[in-house]
């Protein structure tokens, strides 16, 4: 793993989180139904002021993307952005698969003049990012799924002495199969936050979980939570090691922090016989 690549994934993470928080708003305002607009207003307020600071730092980016573009500030817009941004090749491109670096490269372009119509498809607008930076954004998706179904394919044979590491690559693999088909038989219906709600089916489900602290000496504790009708992808044992082993991988990239890539590296190497790059 090079230095530059520890900058790409916090990078990332934040606009996983914040395009997570924007699409959960939705089934959030639905239930409290037109009536409660204030809890609304106060739950956003909360976010952009004491949330959590990835999911603050990515909505300020995006916020300020949106002006520098001279787009509307709308949760389909925000949505746009925050997934357009996510679909860089970072097995070839490494640092220019940075949503920071993306955005960047269209906001140096906006500010020379260029304009992209917020009422087109996100095809459309994809196609003309895509030309700014010189790639292939849903080209990337597709490549990165063949490589991962790969990966997954052979870790029978490369992981069979780390229990139940197998069959957790395969249940994100066919988690991801699902998710890709449903994003590109519909792309705009994927960026938009109301479609969504109608279309649950077609996306895997999630495992339910709790934490709590069991004692003022205890660690964290999990509780399944999954409803019975529920059929998650990754049933809830898998999601906790793929917690567990996000965790260890989280170490390797905090920027600048030299000692905890190393602890990082080494941890997930003895708890689990991999090489931290395989995992991320």
């Amino acid at each position: 793993m090079t230095p530059r690549a520890a900058f790409i994934f916090p990078s990332q993470a934040r606009f996983r989180g914040v395009s997570g928080t924007l699409i959960e708003v939705q089934p959030v305002r639905r239930g409290l139904g037109n009536t409660n607009g204030d809890i609304m207003n106060r739950f956003s307020a909360w976010v952009h002021q004491r949330g959590p600071r990835a999911y603050r730092e990515g909505l300020a980016i995006l916020g300020w993307f949106l002006t520098v573009v001279g787009w509307e500030p709308s949760l389909r817009n925000l949505l746009v952005v925050a997934t357009w941004a996510q679909l860089g090749r970072f097995k070839s491109e490494m640092l220019a698969s940075s949503p920071s670096d993306r955005l960047g490269r269209i906001v140096a372009a906006a500010q020379e003049g260029k304009r992209w119509s917020s009422d087109a498809s996100f095809a459309v607008i994809a196609r003309g990012w895509d030309e700014v930076i010189e790639s292939d954004s849903i080209g990337g998706v597709r490549e990165a799924s063949t490589h991962y179904q790969s990966f997954a394919a052979q870790a029978p044979g490369r992981y069979g002495q780390v229990r139940g590491l197998p069959e957790l690559l395969g249940q994100i693999s066919a988690a991801h199969q699902r998710m890709l088909a449903a994003f590109l038989d519909d792309l705009d219906g994927y960026v938009d936050p109301y479609a969504y709600l109608g279309q649950q089916s077609v996306y895997p489900a999630p495992c339910v979980g709790i934490s709590y602290l069991p004692g003022p000496d205890g660690g964290i504790e999990w509780v399944d939570a999954t409803p019975d009708d529920l059929h998650p992808a990754i049933d809830f044992d898998s999601a906790l090691t793929l917690t567990a082993i996000t965790e260890l991988a989280d170490a390797i990239f905090l920027p600048g922090e030299t000692s905890l890539q190393e602890s990082g590296r080494y941890e997930i190497r003895a708890r689990l016989d991999l090489e931290a790059i395989r995992i991320i």
